[in-house]
């Protein structure tokens, strides 16, 4: 393959990473490490060290080398084996030690969102030095190295960073943090919101940096700044103490890989619990997979009402995942439901293909989490997602009803890359600091803005938005990490006609495509649908992207509605779903509603016949590929 190929949702960092691969002859990992710190100078509204993730590798193997100190949830570590190895570097956000189930009873009704207390201990860091120990090629500094000068001369706001600092500050609370304020403001004047065009500098964050290019994460995580970052989140409102950080350790897990070749001759390897996006992803893609070829004659019509029935069958299983460490016997039996055995296509077997179900037989009798009369029906009025009205913390009654259980994530604050070099390795990871700017929270002494991953938890006892009761399994527990929807995905092609003993065993299973996508709770549905797209439905690689989406994750403030996207993008304009989709819908008893596009994809494709790579990067940001 010539040289590789680089998927991000902005040009400047998909440049950065080709030149890792092709200047330096660096490998995926290398660029992933680069790519990773660039995405958050540039786009502080999704992704700093100050939040968490999940990364997906396939690379070769390093048996001899010492790894950065991690915490190992593999069944069978693969340390001798020869093969490229898969695994999934887990640095999702945990609740500090101090956090308590009740911790939001008696606070502001953002606090979960706004504010120190929404900071859960960040973990990005501890990642991409894990990721660099085990399988970097390049020295560590050299990777570092380019985003401190970046930080420090500043990079130009675009039109999607724009955006978000002008609705982050419509909602006023933001500046009531002085640092992110001066951050966001031109010249640092604390006054005048940086617009496009403007240059936004970071000097705070590039003597962050340089320390970490001198010595490793472990800059950040001990010592003086740890203890300078600890007392500012504290002062902030926040729990995290030096504890909390000097104990964090990203955690590597088996990636879910279906057996081979299962979907439609593909074989699907994708992120596990605490992330639901894995299972989500390709739980939906066993159901359909089971539908012939065709799938349907009208593939904007009756498929995409098998779909969207196939979305809230894997979303009612959704509601029992949670952290492996907690729950652990519901979480890996749904998972398995979804990864392994007969219960998908049990499922795609309850699609009538004229109506909608009713809504307690989403997941089956054993996964159902509704009564047919606890949800609403009717369109949900649909207006700009704030996040003001977003959390699901709490349960209240209904009349004489109340829902089962059911928790509803907004992480607009994330971005994704997709990454495969030149020797087949790949990366493919989504980091988050869950909303817009995080926290709102600025460390000044490192300039470092933090996650509010808290809100990623539920809580009881709390009247919530939309009168429902969120999944226990996700309840707030010191040292627990919350719900996530990352779904960082491969998707592999196996050799014709050889036998594979396991469905861990990709050796002689080709790599055809590394993706993923940014965007919330809609991360897993626009991430099927690209899936689908490209290897159901034929599409080109760009067309697979661009073409409108469908969401449903069972409830949407408090309806059971299907949404759809607007053509509200940064780079031109989307086409939305037809009118003949939404009537066909409609007339199947679904009730649909616009939301503005979100959902954002990166992937690389390799082609099947010329072994070349092409790189896509969705226009809902603006985003630019490189290296193709």
């Amino acid at each position: 393959m010539p040289n590789g190929a680089v998927a991000t949702d902005d040009e400047r960092c998909s440049t950065l990473g080709n030149q890792i691969l092709k200047d330096l002859d660096g490998n995926a990992v290398d660029a992933a490490i680069a790519v990773t710190l660039c995405l958050g100078i540039v786009n502080p509204a999704g992704s700093t060290p100050g939040g968490g993730g999940f990364a997906l590798m396939y690379t070769d193997p390093h048996p001899d080398r010492v790894s950065a100190d991690f915490i190992d949830k593999r069944e069978a570590p693969q340390s001798n084996s020869q093969q490229k190895v898969a695994e999934v570097v887990d640095c999702r956000e945990i609740a500090p030690e101090e956090a308590t189930l009740d911790m939001f009873d008696n606070a502001p009704a953002d606090a979960s969102w706004t504010g120190g207390l929404a900071i859960a201990t960040p973990g990005q860091l501890h990642c991409l030095e894990v990721m660099h120990s085990r399988h970097g090629k390049l020295p560590w500094s050299a990777l570092i190295e380019p985003n401190v000068k970046l930080a420090r001369e500043g990079i130009e706001v675009t039109p999607y960073l724009a955006h978000a600092i002008n609705l982050k500050s419509s909602k006023k609370k933001i500046f009531t943090h002085d640092a992110l304020r001066m951050l966001l403001t031109k010249n640092h004047d604390g006054e005048t919101l940086l617009q496009t065009g403007d240059i936004m500098t970071n000097p705070a964050l590039a003597d962050t940096l340089e320390a970490i290019a001198k010595h490793g994460a472990k800059a950040m995580y001990e010592g003086p700044i740890a203890e300078k970052i600890a007392k500012e989140i504290q002062e902030a409102g926040g729990l995290i103490t030096k504890k909390d950080l000097e104990d964090y350790r990203a955690t590597l897990r088996d990636p879910l890989i279906t057996q081979p070749g299962e979907v439609k001759g593909f074989t699907m390897v994708g992120v596990p619990p605490p992330s639901s996006g894995g299972c989500v992803v390709i739980g939906a893609a066993r159901l359909l997979s089971g539908y012939p070829e065709s799938f349907s004659t009208f593939e904007d019509d009756l498929s995409e009402h098998r779909i969207v029935e196939a979305m809230k069958h894997v979303y009612a299983l959704r509601m029992s995942l949670s952290d492996p460490a907690f729950f652990s016997n519901v979480t890996a039996a749904a998972v398995n439901d979804m990864m392994n055995g007969t219960f998908m296509e049990e499922l795609r077997q309850t699609i009538n293909d004229e109506d909608v179900l009713s809504m307690s037989a989403y997941g089956g009798d054993k996964w159902g989490f509704f009564d047919d009369s606890d949800v609403q029906s009717g369109a949900a009025e649909v207006t700009q997602e704030g996040h003001d009205n977003r959390r699901l913390r709490g349960s209240e009654e209904q009349g004489n009803r109340r829902l089962k259980g059911w928790q509803y994530l907004e992480d607009h604050g994330t971005t994704h890359f997709s990454i495969i070099d030149k020797d087949g390795n790949a990366v493919t990871m989504t980091t988050t600091i869950n909303t817009y700017f995080g926290s709102g929270v600025v460390s000044p002494s490192t300039g470092i803005i933090f996650n509010s991953q808290m809100d990623d938890f539920a809580s009881p006892g709390v009247p919530n938005h939309y009168g429902v009761e969120p999944s226990e399994s996700n309840y707030i527990v010191a040292g627990k990490k919350p719900l996530s929807s990352i779904s960082p995905t491969l998707v592999f092609r196996p050799e014709s006609g050889k036998h594979y003993d396991n469905e861990r065993d990709l050796s002689g299973q080709k790599l055809v495509m590394a993706m993923g996508a940014s965007g919330g709770p809609k991360i897993p549905t626009a991430a099927l649908q690209f899936f689908l797209n490209y290897f159901f439905f034929g599409k080109s690689l760009y067309d697979s992207v661009r073409r409108p989406r469908l969401h449903d994750q069972l409830i949407y403030k408090g309806h059971s509605t299907t949404l759809y996207d607007q053509d509200q993008i940064i780079d031109g304009p989307l086409v939305e779903s037809t009118q003949r989709t939404r009537d066909a819908l409609v007339k199947r008893g679904h009730s649909i509603a616009p939301v503005p596009n979100t959902g954002c994809v990166q992937a690389v494709a390799v082609d099947l016949e010329t072994n070349l790579l092409s790189a896509v990067s969705d226009p809902r940001k603006g985003g630019r590929p490189a290296g193709h």
